[in-house]
C-alpha cells in the first residue's frame, strides 16, 4: 500500500512540473581563455602561458517552472595554450591550438523578475578532443646552443627552425576524452514569450589528462573562462 501511495505522488510531481514544463532551443556563441595546468618539474626554464580561443554551441533546454531547467549545450571550443624558454633559450617558443567538441549538462537556477533574470548553472560535461594544431620555434640540431659555452642570450635567426603544422593524434599517448566540472553565472531578458537573450561566464575545470597514464610525462589538464552571449526561442508551454 505504502508503494503504491509513494508511486501515486511522484506521479502526480511529475505530471504538475510537466503541466508547466517548456522546451527551448538557442545559440550561444562568444570567447574562451584556456590555461594549462602542469608542473615543468626540473625544466627550470619553461614557462606556460594561456590562449584566447573561440566557442560556439547549440543550446537546448526543459524548463520545469520558473527556476529552474536542465541544460545541454553540444558546444565547438578552442582550448589553447602557449610556451617559451627562458635562460640561452630564450625566443623558443610554441603555441597549440586545440580543439574540442564538448557537452555541459547542467542545472540551471533562476532567480529575479518576470522580464529580466539573474541566474546560475552547476553541471558537469564530457567530450572529445578532435584537432591539434601548433606553431613556434625550436632550436635546430646544429646550434651552438653548448650550455656553459654558449654566453649570448638571444638566438641568432640561423639557430631556429620555425614550424607551423597539425599535429597528428598518438593513440599510445593522447587521451582524447575530455570531462571535468562546469558552473555558469549569467541574465537573460524575456524579449516575448518565445525569445529571449542571455549573457553568462563560466568556468570549466578539466579533471582529463590531455596524455594517457602510460605516457612518460606530467600531468595536463585544462582550465577554460568562456564568456557568451545568447539568443533562445521557448516553445509553447503544455496546457494540461
Amino acid at each position: 500500500m505504502n508503494l503504491r501511495i509513494n508511486l501515486t505522488i511522484l506521479f502526480a510531481a511529475i505530471t504538475a512540473l510537466s503541466a508547466s514544463a517548456q522546451f527551448s532551443i538557442g545559440l550561444e556563441f562568444g570567447g574562451v581563455r584556456n590555461n594549462l595546468d602542469t608542473d615543468t618539474g626540473y625544466a627550470y626554464d619553461l614557462r606556460y602561458g594561456g590562449r584566447n580561443g573561440a566557442t560556439v554551441g547549440i543550446a537546448l533546454g526543459y524548463d520545469f517552472n520558473d527556476w529552474f531547467a536542465l541544460r545541454a549545450v553540444p558546444t565547438y571550443m578552442q582550448k589553447g595554450y602557449k610556451m617559451h624558454r627562458t635562460g640561452i633559450y630564450e625566443g623558443i617558443y610554441e603555441k597549440t591550438n586545440n580543439t574540442y567538441i564538448d557537452v555541459p549538462l547542467t542545472a540551471c537556477f533562476s532567480f529575479g523578475g518576470k522580464k529580466v533574470k539573474g541566474f546560475v548553472d552547476l553541471g558537469a560535461y564530457v567530450g572529445r578532443w578532435t584537432s591539434s594544431h601548433r606553431c613556434g620555434e625550436t632550436p635546430l640540431p646544429d646550434s651552438p646552443l653548448d650550455g656553459d659555452d654558449y654566453e649570448s642570450t638571444i638566438m641568432p635567426p640561423d639557430a631556429v627552425y620555425h614550424y607551423d603544422e597539425s599535429v597528428p593524434f598518438n593513440a599510445k599517448r593522447d587521451n582524447r576524452f575530455d570531462g571535468g566540472m562546469i558552473a555558469g553565472l549569467g541574465v537573460k531578458y524575456r524579449i516575448s514569450d518565445s525569445f529571449g537573450i542571455s549573457g553568462e561566464a563560466k568556468m570549466l575545470y578539466g579533471l582529463s589528462d590531455l596524455y594517457k597514464k602510460s605516457a612518460a610525462s606530467q600531468p595536463r589538464y585544462n582550465t577554460t573562462y568562456s564568456f557568451t552571449i545568447g539568443a533562445t526561442y521557448f516553445f509553447k508551454t503544455n496546457k494540461k
